[in-house]
């Protein structure tokens, strides 16, 4: 189905723009290594994601996953601290044991610091803080 298909070039597409964004940066990875890496074309990239800038920003935010998901899934007042600690926090480091994924995005977040595009002080202010007010109101 054409769903699927869609589904699959956008899932390589930000696979192998995630593999080769964190080893190379940014700046010096192009977007006909990222088709080819992917195995699609050029215009694959452009009418999924705008262009080189949006595939980037779609893989350093959407690969992530969402926090917000984890923390309330404990939230409940009901549930001994314990519990919704370590299951909050096995939430956080189980991704860190499934392999390459979650490794290219540290790398690439390590890379983001070191060559800023911008995207890591947009996680800050709209991420993180995001999240510590979130935190706040978790543990009320």
């Amino acid at each position: 189905p054409p769903e699927n298909r869609r589904k699959g070039y956008i899932g390589r597409l930000l696979h192998a723009a995630l593999s080769l964004f964190a080893h190379q940066g940014f700046a010096k990875t192009s977007t006909r290594e990222i088709a080819e890496a992917a195995g699609t074309n050029l215009a694959a990239i452009k009418y999924y994601f705008g262009d080189k800038e949006g595939l980037y920003r779609a893989v350093f935010f959407e690969m992530q996953g969402d926090p917000e998901v984890e923390i309330a899934r404990y939230a409940d007042p009901a549930l001994p601290l314990t519990v919704a600690l370590r299951g909050l926090y096995t939430g956080f480091i189980e991704p860190l044991r499934q392999g390459d994924a979650a490794q290219l995005c540290m790398k690439l977040h390590a890379r983001e610091i070191l060559e800023p595009t911008g995207l890591w002080q947009q996680e800050i202010t709209e991420g993180i803080k995001r999240l510590l007010v979130f935190y706040e109101v978790a543990l009320r």
